[in-house]
């Protein structure tokens, strides 16, 4: 694709482009001209690709990692607890679903009350925010929501909170979500 561009831009330009090889014991070439500048693009490209590339995933890399996860639901003030493990995988942010557990009035983790799995996910590092299914055996039934979360970080640990919601059904259901890196 760049020889065509380039062979294009040489034949609509030619009279303005300049082109030398010189031997003075190291190589040198010189290109002049719209041709010229489009070598000099074309040099440039990868450097820009790769400084907007790697400060995209380092903004990134704060929310990259396994997560303990606790919601509760603010109608029927039902806890519950799950893991996941949110990744970087070409350039797309994953969060990766799992089991989730009732926890009791003492905080402490329970019975197997459903599983999850997220869809989609995007991030810019700051806030993350995920489409989901969830399975939920004890009504059996499915739904499908969605996960807004902020992240709070100092040098010790690292939270992100925010709310779920169930979307696509008639009932409100929705609550608080917090999830703390491990």
């Amino acid at each position: 694709m760049s020889l065509g561009a380039a062979t294009l831009l040489y034949s609509l330009f030619g009279y303005m482009n300049e082109a030398g090889y010189t031997w003075t014991g190291n190589e040198k070439v010189q290109l002049a001209g719209p041709i010229g500048a489009f070598f000099i693009v074309m040099l440039l490209c990868p450097y820009v690709y790769n400084k907007i590339g790697n400060s995209f995933e380092d903004r990134l890399k704060n929310i990259v990692g396994t997560w303990e996860i606790e919601s509760e639901s603010s109608q029927h003030k039902r806890r519950a607890c799950s893991e996941t493990t949110i990744e970087l995988v070409d350039g797309e942010i994953r969060v990766n679903g799992g089991i989730f557990f009732d926890v009791d009035s003492n905080g402490m983790k329970g019975t197997i009350i459903g599983s999850w799995n997220a869809e989609m996910a995007v991030s810019n590092g700051h806030k993350l925010m995920y489409f989901y299914n969830l399975t939920d055996d004890l009504n059996h039934a499915v739904f499908r929501g969605i996960a807004e979360l902020v992240l709070q970080s100092d040098k010790d640990s690292k939270i992100l909170s925010g709310r779920w919601q169930i979307i696509g059904s008639n009932d409100v259901h929705n609550g608080q979500i917090t999830m703390k890196k491990k």
